[in-house]
């Protein structure tokens, strides 16, 4: 099984150097989408109050959004300490 989120983020739950995408139900981001599309994922740059900025590889500069508008994905497997109550998970592809 792999992480896939737990939900909207909060500045709280949100870390610099976490791998993050914006979440599914998310249609219009509030500062637009630019070059950005739903299934990336990078890496959170900065935090400040309610807006986080986002590195994407895809993407020359960095990505702006509302940190409720992301969710935390960790890749790779899932381990017994990774995984908490509530936390949504999917079986990975190659299992």
């Amino acid at each position: 099984m792999e992480v896939v989120g737990s939900g909207p983020a909060t500045s709280g739950s949100l870390k610099v150097g976490d791998k993050v995408k914006v979440r599914a139900d998310v249609v219009d981001p509030r500062f637009g989408w630019g070059s950005a599309k739903h299934g990336m994922v990078g890496k959170v740059h900065s935090i400040d109050g309610e807006s986080c900025q986002v590195d994407f590889d895809e993407l020359s500069s960095y990505w702006t959004a509302l940190v409720s508008e992301m969710e935390v994905v960790e890749s790779g497997p899932a381990t017994s300490g990774s995984l908490k109550v509530g936390d949504k998970v999917k079986v990975r592809a190659d299992v």
